[in-house]
């Protein structure tokens, strides 16, 4: 359950990095308020000095508090309360050995090499239809979204890999630009997915295809071996030059006839998990940018909800009886987060 709930973490906070910011965790409000119970920096809460994922003993206290009280955001005034286990994740980082530092790694190390032998393997079992291989990559509890929107599981994989192929020579399927950061027993690959060859049924057929996505994909280590626990593939849009042979790239969200108007109702600052969120206007356009990172823009669907296209973030603005705009969920692969409209 543990791991379980370090990915869904982790897949949440992959997609708030590439939709809204760098990577980067640190939260001044809750350092500041955390000094009277003698913080110096964010290695209080964090086991890295920079913050972000893993917590020490006394950030994952707080992040059970949150829970256990069902609060939409941590309180460091929480920390009144708390006393010490004296475990070794409350240790100061001088004094951990090297290796317990959780920086993601992006070195071509043992692990990554084998992450991406995994993730090789995983494509492989796509193209020859390896039932047995699938069975063993993917996770149980596995989910994967596609550009169009649609989610499948583990058992719709190995389904689909059941049924009888089409005839004619298989696709190829490659990845180019991966990263590879591990944190743990949790580790996030992203980069680009690319699809090449022949349609060989439909109205298609015969045609030829090269369709590019990018992609984030989740795994997790139980038991001593690396699984994926989830994917996501965003389209690339292809340039007009393109073949008119190949076939267009899903399309991602539209935007929604919507009077810029009501983005007045949701100018202001949220407390979201990974930070202070600022959500501001420029002529027409509604844009969200964490503290001291880089602006993104929300496109509307609808009134309330919004989307940040190039990753399939979903934001929702949430209203009370008067009108008044309380707090925005943030959705990414069914993963749901709230940041409380403070100002």
């Amino acid at each position: 359950m543990k791991n379980i709930k370090v990915a869904i973490a982790l897949v949440f906070v992959a997609a708030m990095i590439a939709a809204l910011a760098a990577e980067s965790f640190g939260y001044p409000p809750f350092l500041a308020k955390a000094r009277k119970f003698g913080a110096k920096d964010c290695t209080f809460c964090h086991v890295a000095p920079e913050g972000g994922p893993p917590w020490n003993e006394r950030g994952q206290w707080l992040i059970s508090e949150k829970a256990r009280r069902g609060a939409d955001a941590v309180d460091v005034e929480w920390l009144a309360e708390y006393k010490s286990g004296g475990k070794a994740e409350d240790k100061k980082p001088e004094d951990k050995k090297p290796a317990a530092q959780p920086a993601p790694s992006t070195s071509a190390g043992a692990v990554e090499q084998e992450l991406l032998k995994l993730e090789r393997d995983w494509l492989d079992a796509y193209v020859k239809r390896d039932v047995a291989a699938m069975d063993r990559i993917e996770a149980d509890d596995f989910m994967i979204t596609y550009p169009d929107g649609k989610m499948a599981t583990k058992s719709d994989e190995i389904a689909n890999l059941k049924k009888p192929a089409p005839a004619g020579p298989s696709p190829t399927f490659m990845t180019a630009d991966t990263k590879v950061r591990v944190y743990g027993d949790a580790a996030i690959l992203t980069g680009k997915f690319i699809q090449k060859g022949t349609y060989r049924d439909g109205p298609k057929q015969g045609q030829e295809f090269n369709i590019q996505e990018r992609y984030t994909d989740v795994y997790v280590k139980r038991n001593g071996r690396w699984q994926v626990v989830a994917s996501h593939l965003t389209a690339i849009p292809q340039p007009p030059s393109q073949s008119s042979s190949q076939p267009p790239p899903a399309a991602a969200p539209s935007a929604g006839k919507v009077d810029p108007k009501v983005f007045d109702d949701y100018v202001g600052q949220y407390d979201a998990p990974f930070g202070m969120l600022t959500v501001f206007k420029e002529g027409d356009r509604l844009f969200g940018q964490p503290t001291g990172q880089s602006k993104e823009e929300l496109i509307p669907e609808s009134e309330t909800v919004f989307n940040v296209t190039n990753v399939g973030v979903k934001v929702t603005f949430v209203k009370d009886a008067s009108g008044k705009v309380t707090h925005a969920v943030i959705n990414f692969q069914g993963q749901e987060a709230q940041a409380k409209k403070i100002k």
